[in-house]
């Protein structure tokens, strides 16, 4: 199953926490380019797994962003 909608949740997360995505990037060693495929569910490479451990490290719940994928195709 490839997550389509919730891409958009990581991206009010990241601005909840008062990060641009050129900030965010250079937080994670990551590309805008990276950062912003992942938050328009482009991309979910390493840069994706980097971008979710950055969020769980914040506190960010992991268990509601993948349980809102359930019934996509």
């Amino acid at each position: 199953m490839k997550p389509t909608k919730k891409p958009n949740t990581l991206k009010k997360y990241r601005e909840s926490l008062g990060l641009s995505q050129e900030e965010l990037s250079k937080k994670l060693n990551l590309s805008q380019g990276t950062v912003s495929r992942i938050e328009t569910g482009r991309s979910y490479g390493k840069g994706f797994i980097i971008y979710l451990k950055f969020l769980v490290e914040n506190d960010f719940d992991m268990n509601d962003y993948f349980r809102s994928w359930e019934g996509e195709e």
